[in-house]
């Protein structure tokens, strides 16, 4: 009999798609994704047997509608574990989450349809051989000798997701081919470094200092672009075109040595619009992907019709561009996933040039695993990764390189010598008693352009209020949509050229490369990594006469943000306050002492604050905890719920996108919600709720109904004036 893989509306087959047909296009998909890191073999048999559990009567009888649900999956995890030993295990484990996720056993096919996995075989194989000639077991796996457990479950998320990208992009084949062939266009690396090297050609700059030094830094950057790939570290002071000149380094690296793309990650999403928008315009906007997404969109794939209305979903999830501008958390999240729908995306991480911009925002609870998936990265999956920061992540002492064994290849050797160019702000620390909010008003209105950066929304919110009816006073925090951010950012900009009162009061989220530039600039207390980034904001093109200034205040307790790793950094720059010098507190020298201090006090909890790690390493006799060691990776201590607000959007458009999130969600509908997104907490969306504030729409999404709760000049507030989303701190 004819078995098969997908079944279509036709009752009579004739459009079916036959399983030899899917297995053999998946198999050949897969060895193609893994060969970049030389397990294509062992991909293309994991693929080749996936869905030998179709080979049923019961699977077919349940694409004709007959039964309801099959189980199919731990038949080929079954398959793989009995008869390719030890690298059959791993295939086992990716072929049984392929509908889902990554668990600890390959499952037990007897718990779920009649008869055990012999009666299948012994039913089954006599139709399986002719059609379905299944090799033998391709070579021996190589891993870390030090880490072996950590080496083990990244190879198999790695195979988990060849298989699972192949599987989804032949089906794809099968259902849409249009669809399919058009993911396969899009210009080379040579050809976006061509494109860069035309936009800095086109760019004009006044020959200032600061653009000099920019510019030996870009061609510094350009020169090493030739070594071979590795790790490598630059070093730039804030304001000095890093993020430009890390990209010509990757697009001319990765050409030089046949890389395959570059991934920028950064710390916030409020930043990754505009570094998006610059990249675009640099290398054009069909080589970029921006990867964000707030919304939490569980879809799961229960039946095999889902694909067919869902899978434009995946567009931005298996990274299929050649620039890809993402956040640390979905990249390091992603990595020690064990969800389908994140894992998708990793077998297109190898063979890049990962660029990790303001890397010391890096948790140091995560240091350890996190350097170890990068090590694997580099090792074993040819990768080039670049500690891209105006700071230093990683202090330059050698305990320091033992524990975390990475030697960066400095691509600025002296990053010192371009301090003079840079050295365009005076700090005055005033952080011995607590400024009050009343004097810290007085002296913002003091200032006709002063930018005054607080640690939480609530401190930045009650300032902007007493400051409300002051001339050009501008709120700016997460509680506004990205939208909004947008539009206030192009306000606060042509004011300050034009020289008119402009006074700015924001949450860190300016310090993350927003390109603004002010006289003066106040800064609530915080770490020095902080500090510096607040001082990148001010005198930023270095054209005042006099140096810039940047006061360093201690808040009242509503503006201290007192717990974890901020309240941590926070102490330590208190400390350095009062035992030093604080004449050079921005120079290289001093960010490296204050990052040693700092990772020597967290040295108590090794850098790997779960003990990750050593959790890996019990890996070796078999038992591999992905749903465990998931939950152990998220970066943001809060989670948040996506709520959508109507700003500046006409009615029309909003009635059409209200009719777009009735229906089947896609990735156009994502991109088109995601600049009109606020992230609330779980306690002010409940809140919400219960006063039918908000209202669902879809499955999905939760739009704002009451647009009295959403401002111009303060974004979204809570049900009351000082309730609890002013309190979370998120960027």
């Amino acid at each position: 009999m004819e078995y098969y893989a997908h079944s279509t509306k036709r009752d009579d087959k004739s459009d079916w798609q036959l399983l030899r047909d899917h297995l053999t296009g998946s198999a050949i998909i897969a060895r193609e994704f893994a060969e970049v890191f030389n397990v294509g073999d062992h991909a293309y048999v994991c693929a080749l047997i996936h869905d030998l559990g179709k080979y049923q009567i019961e699977f077919q009888l349940r694409l004709e509608g007959k039964i309801s649900q099959v189980e199919h999956a731990t038949i080929g995890a079954q398959w793989a574990a009995k008869f390719y030993g030890e690298a059959g295990l791993y295939m086992a484990l990716a072929i049984a989450g392929h509908h889902g996720h990554l668990s600890e056993t390959v499952g037990d096919p007897g718990s779920n349809k009649p008869g055990t996995l012999e009666s299948h075989l012994n039913r089954c194989f006599p139709e399986i051989v002719p059609e379905l000639p299944l090799p033998e077991m391709p070579g021996e796996l190589f891993f870390d000798l030090k880490y072996p457990g950590f080496s083990k479950a990244f190879y198999i998320r790695m195979l988990y997701s060849a298989l699972c990208d192949a599987d989804c992009l032949d089906t794809e084949r099968f259902y849409d081919h249009k669809r399919y062939e058009s993911r396969l266009r899009s210009p080379d690396m040579d050809k976006l470094a061509f494109r860069i090297n035309r936009f800095y050609d086109n760019l004009e700059a006044e020959p200032t200092p600061i653009n000099r030094a920019r510019d030996e830094i870009l061609h510094r950057c350009l020169r090493m672009s030739i070594k071979p790939p590795g790790f490598f570290s630059l070093t730039v002071p804030t304001g000095g075109g890093k993020t430009l000149s890390s990209l010509a380094f990757a697009l001319h690296h990765a050409g030089m040595h046949d890389l395959r793309r570059v991934i920028y990650t950064m710390p916030y999403t409020s930043v990754i619009e505009q570094n998006a928008d610059t990249f675009r315009s640099a290398v054009g906007s069909d080589a970029v992907l921006e990867h964000h997404s707030h919304f939490d969109m569980d879809f799961e794939i229960d039946s095999e019709d889902d694909i067919v209305s869902g899978d434009d979903r995946l567009a931005a999830e298996n990274w299929d561009k050649p620039v890809v501008v993402t956040t640390n958390m979905e990249f390091f999240e992603s990595l020690f996933s064990s969800q389908k729908k994140r894992c998708r995306k990793l077998h297109n991480i190898a063979k890049s040039v990962i660029i990790l911009d303001e890397a010391q925002a890096i948790p140091a609870g995560y240091l350890k695993p996190f350097m170890a998936a990068l090590r694997e990265l580099v090792n074993r999956y040819g990768c080039s990764v670049v500690l891209c920061t105006a700071t230093q992540p990683i202090p330059k002492e050698q305990k320091w390189r033992d524990l975390l064994a990475i030697e960066p290849d400095e691509i600025i050797d002296d990053p010192g010598q371009f301090s003079p160019a840079f050295d365009r702000v005076d700090v005055r620390i005033i952080t011995r008693d607590v400024l009050h909010d009343d004097k810290l008003c007085a002296r913002i209105i003091s200032q006709k352009q002063v930018l005054c950066i607080v640690n939480t929304r609530k401190h930045a919110m009650l300032l902007s209020r007493d400051l409300e009816h002051t001339e050009g006073v501008y709120h700016l925090s997460t509680c506004m949509c990205a939208a909004h951010r947008r539009e206030l950012m192009a306000v606060i900009r042509q004011r300050i050229l034009s020289g008119m009162s402009c006074r700015v009061i924001s949450t860190p989220l300016v310090e993350a490369g927003v390109d603004v530039d002010f006289p003066v600039v106040y800064r609530a207390l915080a770490g020095l990594d902080s500090i510096t980034q607040a001082a990148g904001r001010c005198n930023r093109e270095g054209k005042q006469k006099e140096k810039g200034l940047l006061y360093v205040f201690r808040p009242e307790s509503h503006g201290a943000f007192d717990r974890g790793w901020h309240l941590q950094t926070r102490q330590l720059f208190d400390q350095i306050v009062k035992n030093g010098n604080n004449s050079d507190i921005l120079s290289i020298p001093s960010l490296d002492r204050y990052f040693s201090e700092l990772y020597e006090q967290d040295k108590s909890g090794q850098l790997d604050k779960y003990d990750m790690m050593q959790s890996y390493e019990a890996a070796v006799d078999g038992i591999f905890k992905f749903p465990q060691w998931d939950r152990m990776v998220r970066l943001v201590d809060v989670n948040t719920y996506t709520v959508i607000v109507p700003w500046a959007v006409p009615k029309k458009r909003w009635n059409h996108l209200k009719q777009r999130m009735e229906g089947s969600p896609d990735v156009q509908l994502l991109r088109d919600l995601q600049p009109l997104t606020v992230q609330v907490t779980p306690w002010d969306f409940k809140a919400m709720q219960t006063a039918k504030k908000i209202s669902s729409m879809g499955r999905f999404f939760w739009i704002l109904s009451d647009r009295k709760l959403y401002s111009y000049r303060y974004g979204l507030k809570s049900s009351e004036d000082d309730g609890g989303l002013l309190d979370i701190y998120i960027t």
